[in-house]
């Protein structure tokens, strides 16, 4: 009886351990979002000249990049000029639909 507890403990302790190694693809997905959201931010915050702003959003981006980093490490790092592409896009599209349509936009 009492070797039946000690191996249920034991298996009770190794199991949160173990799954607590990697996250899931939805996760690891959900902290790229959240970095590259908080990055973006942080730059927001710079060019306007909030320093708090700006070192709190950075402090963030810090643990969402430690957590990532615990949570999945196999994980690809963050891409910042395909973010800038990406953004550069974004606001050439707004620019087309702006001109294209005489500012109906």
């Amino acid at each position: 009886m009492k070797i039946l507890l000690v191996i249920a403990m034991g298996a009770a302790l190794l199991l949160p351990a173990a799954s607590a190694v990697a996250g899931s693809p939805s996760e690891c997905a959900r902290y790229r979002r959240q970095i590259d959201h908080y990055s973006g931010m942080a730059q927001r915050a710079q060019d306007l000249d909030n320093e708090l702003w700006t070192a709190r959003t950075q402090e963030h981006v810090g643990k969402l990049l430690a957590m990532q980093k615990e949570r999945c490490p196999e994980d690809i790092p963050v891409n910042t000029t395909l973010i800038a592409f990406e953004r550069m896009l974004k606001l050439a599209a707004k620019a087309a639909v702006t001109y294209f349509t005489m500012g109906a936009f």
